[in-house]
Formats: C-alpha cells, sequence, structure tokens
C-alpha cells in the first residue's frame, strides 16, 4: 500500500500553494519568520521515548550542508508548505564516530509511505529523485507531520496549515497580476473629468 496514491492530485496540490505562497510576500515572509523563530530556539534531541540523546546526535545533524540551524529551518518550511518534512539518515553513524553518517534532507514530494497490508502503518518510504528511486526504512527516516487527516491510508500524510488559505492566496496573487497590468497615467489610461473641469474646458 503506498500513502497517497493520488500522487498526481496531491503533486498539483502541492505546486498550486507553493506558487501561491512564492506569489504573497507576506506569505513567503510569514513562513520564513517562523522557520527562523523555530531554528533559533535551542535545540534538544530526543528518541522515541522522549529521552535526551547524547550529544552526538547533534553533531550527526551538522553533516547537513546548511548546519544545523539550516536543516531545523528548512524541515519547519516543508512542514508549513507540505505539512510534511524527510530528512534520511545515511552512512552508519556510531556514538564515536558520528560523521560516519550524514543527514539528507528531501523535498516533501519526492517521498512518499509505504504503509502495510491494513495501511495503519508505514513499513517504509519510496524516494524518487532525477537521479533514482529507492526505499528507505522506517528507522532511517525522520517523518514529521501536521495536520493529520483520519482517513485510510492518508492518516499517514500531513496536511500544510497554509492549505486552507490557498483559495484567498490565489486571489491575492491574480488581482496582484492584473493591477500590475492596468495602464498607468493619464496617457495609457483613462482620463476622467468632472463636469465642472468638462465646463470650464
Amino acid at each position: 500500500v503506498v500513502v497517497g496514491g493520488q500522487d498526481a492530485s496531491r503533486a498539483a496540490s502541492r505546486s498550486a500553494l507553493v506558487a501561491a505562497i512564492m506569489g504573497s510576500s507576506y506569505a513567503q515572509t510569514c513562513a520564513s519568520k517562523t522557520a527562523t523563530a523555530i531554528a533559533d530556539t535551542p535545540l534538544t534531541v530526543v528518541d522515541r521515548a522522549g529521552e535526551p540523546v547524547e550529544a552526538s546526535a547533534e553533531v550527526l545533524l551538522g553533516t547537513y550542508q546548511g548546519g544545523v540551524h539550516g536543516l531545523v529551518s528548512q524541515l519547519v518550511l516543508d512542514v508549513l508548505v507540505d505539512g510534511n518534512a524527510f530528512a534520511e539518515l545515511t552512512g552508519a553513524p556510531t556514538p564515536t564516530s558520528p560523521l560516519l553518517g550524514r543527514v539528507v534532507r528531501h523535498d516533501p514530494g519526492d517521498v512518499v509511505p509505504i504503509a502495510d497490508a491494513e495501511g495503519l502503518a508505514v513499513v517504509g518510504y519510496r524516494v524518487t529523485t532525477l537521479a533514482r528511486s529507492y526505499t528507505v526504512t522506517p528507522d532511517r527516516m525522520c517523518h514529521a507531520r501536521l495536520l493529520t487527516v483520519r482517513a485510510r491510508p492518508d492518516h499517514l500524510l500531513g496536511v500544510s496549515p497554509l492549505y486552507a488559505l490557498l483559495g484567498e492566496l490565489e486571489g491575492d496573487r491574480g488581482l496582484s497580476a492584473y493591477l500590475a497590468s492596468r495602464p498607468h497615467g493619464t496617457e495609457d489610461g483613462v482620463l476622467l473629468r468632472s463636469r465642472a473641469s468638462s465646463a470650464a474646458d
């Protein structure tokens, strides 16, 4: 069972939302400031049971090209735009040599969870990039999600909190495009005169 079987519609919805956000300076600023604010807070790494993890985990997170701050900021942006964020652990890190591993952030549009036969649990993640397609086991993938929809099998995917604003953002973008295309000035536009000024002329 591949979650999000409507891959084409999911991709189309995501593309529409990304375009709407990129077309709104307000939405861009809000998303950016939120991501930065969260990335600026002290990072505490915990395991699935909520127990703190040794400091070497933070060293491993630092293998991301933008460092820990860049990784957290990008993952928050992914969650805001897609409702999902994915980071894969590659290599074989050890407590004494964490840099033997590497953290790779994946675009949410490139990753789809694979569920068990009942569609209740994730048994893997299908990653499709321009270079190749492969499967990642759940213990090697960090998947953060928001606003989970309780409808099988899509309950394993999140929904962007900005999706509810898609219509409004698209309307604003359309209005901005219209205003930008309007004629400017009396030479290109319509000159309006009052009756008093017309009589005086």
